[in-house]
């Protein structure tokens, strides 16, 4: 048995696009900083 993994070379750029964007990384700071808990309680 063999596992093969494919990867869309098309779509991974799409996503470090994304992901690399000012916007993505911003939102990812903001939310290192959002505290799960106390947002479920309000």
């Amino acid at each position: 048995m063999e596992l093969t993994i494919e990867i869309d070379q098309v779509k991974l750029k799409k996503v470090a696009q994304i992901t690399e964007s000012d916007y993505f990384q911003e939102i990812k700071a903001e939310l290192k900083h959002l505290q799960v808990d106390e947002f479920w309680q309000s």
